[in-house]
């Protein structure tokens, strides 16, 4: 068996089944995420393994080795096979509204009427291009939804339902909340929902054919979106609800990492930071024409990479920011505050030297209290600007078998900022009605003891709606109850 093992056929059995852990690897950085799919390509290699090993002791080195390249390139068949039929499928109870089947163009130009500081000459904006012999395209006016969740009572325990999103694409890949409408992107598409999150139509779908990877909404703006593709493709700008669309830029930095937030300042609309995990912060001070780096002074990693798992704005300074760090796998180291809009950064980590901030979270009423959330469940809370911290514990409101509990998402309620919602990973949303201090467990999704969230939305009034999309499971919506 030693000399069987030690055999230049079995040698090269190994270094093929190496080849297609590379390959499946490979795949699962061009698909963006890693999770159920790849458990399955780990099996899948066993058998491959196996199929190897026994084409070795049946036909020698020549029919192992072939049998190995083969299902290599099977493997990748399948693979580009399925994106081809899924992303041909057409999706159930989503129907394009008229205005959307008529055409909806994407204009190689800014909107017009604009104006924003000078113009960065390394990250510039494309010239207007418009072809003034097309047909213009009539915007269908971004709709208006009348409230179709009642303010629920204040009195006595929190109730409410999960329910399915049949009219959701599976794979959400971002989403957004307007004051009038909440938006998902998927692969080439944007759905909009005007009653709270029950019902998507989509809204645009002469995109490019690329992941829809960030979205924004505009505070005092309700029907201006922003939205980020996925590499090397424009950034672009909706006034109308996300019927039309109009190229901002082609930035010429890449839309990397595994997970992107794209955020608009509440005071100045017009100033947007786009975060990538793995890599940088950028900020555009004039919605999207141009952008800078916003990163020096942030810790990096010992492969040279700034890892940025979270980002808050400032309510009313658009300059004062937080970012939550952490390693691409392993610990982190806390939280970072800038004061100049990302140009230089300072440790506001006291306490949390080792812990990846995956969630924060500011004050609307008292900008100086931050909340912020790590991968293993950690809840912290500053009432000074992030100069100390004081941990919150959640622990009586959650099962024994809940961690690890990544905190996904920290949301306060503008009206009333002692209401936070807290969504984590195994646990579900909680929610805590006197800052931290105690908290509620609302309840976890049907068909989910121990939940992974991919894209999570939270939306604290004037009812709670926490729209979710998980790894290998169709979205849902959890909706409170008056």
């Amino acid at each position: 068996m030693k000399k069987l093992w030690a055999s230049p056929e079995v040698f090269a059995a190994m270094i093929t089944i190496v080849g297609t852990l590379l390959v499946s690897v490979i795949l699962g950085f061009v698909e963006g995420r890693i999770g159920f799919g790849s458990i399955v390509a780990l099996f899948a290699i066993f058998l491959v393994g196996a199929l190897i090993f026994f084409l070795f002791r049946r036909g020698g080195t020549r029919m192992a080795i072939g049998g190995g390249v083969a299902m290599i390139f099977i493997g990748f068949l399948v693979f580009f096979g399925y994106r081809l039929v899924r992303d041909r499928l057409p999706i159930t109870g989503a129907e394009i509204p008229p205005a959307a089947n008529a055409l909806t163009p994407v204009l190689n130009s800014a909107a017009s009427g604009d104006s924003g500081p000078a113009k960065n000459p390394t990250l510039e904006a494309p010239t207007a291009q418009v072809d003034s012999t097309a047909p213009a395209a009539t915007p269908e006016p971004a709709a208006t939804a009348a409230p179709t969740v009642a303010p629920p009572s204040t009195a006595g325990p929190i109730v409410g339902v999960w329910e399915p999103l049949t009219t959701l694409p599976q794979k959400v890949i971002s989403l957004c909340a307007c004051p009038e409408a909440l938006y998902a992107g998927a692969e080439g598409v944007i759905y909009r929902s005007d009653d709270a999150g029950a019902t998507w139509t989509a809204v645009s779908q002469d995109l490019p054919n690329a992941d829809v990877i960030a979205l924004a909404c505009i505070p005092g703006t309700p029907s201006r979106v922003y939205a980020a593709l996925e590499t090397r493709n424009p950034f672009l700008r909706s006034d109308d609800g996300g019927v039309t669309w109009q190229v901002q830029s082609n930035p010429d930095f890449v839309f990397g990492g595994f997970w992107h937030q794209l955020l608009a300042a509440p005071s100045q609309p017009d100033t947007l930071y786009f975060i990538s995990e793995a890599d940088w912060i950028m900020m555009s001070p004039n919605a999207g024409k141009t952008w800078i780096p916003a990163s020096a002074g942030l810790p990096k990693s010992e492969h040279d990479s700034i890892n940025i798992l979270s980002l808050a704005i400032h309510p009313t300074d658009a300059n004062t920011l937080y970012a939550g760090t952490g390693g691409f796998v392993g610990g982190g180291r806390g939280v970072y505050k800038s004061t100049d809009g990302g140009q230089s950064w300072t440790a506001a980590n006291t306490g949390m030297l080792d812990l990846r901030i995956t969630a924060l979270a500011i004050d609307p009423l008292n900008p100086q209290t931050v909340y912020a959330g790590s991968s293993d469940g950690d809840i912290l809370k500053s009432t000074d600007g992030g100069a100390s911290w004081v941990p919150l514990d959640p622990t009586p409101a959650l099962p024994r078998y809940s961690e690890p509990r990544e905190i996904r998402e920290i949301v306060l309620n503008p009206q009333d900022s002692r209401f936070v919602i807290l969504l984590a990973d195994n646990s579900g949303p909680l929610v805590s009605r006197n800052g931290g201090e105690t908290w509620q467990m609302l309840g976890k999704p049907d068909g989910h003891d121990q939940p992974y969230f991919g894209v999570t939305l939270t939306v604290p009034e004037p009812a709670i709606v926490i729209v979710v999309d998980f790894e290998n499971a169709e979205p849902q919506r959890y909706v409170q109850t008056p």
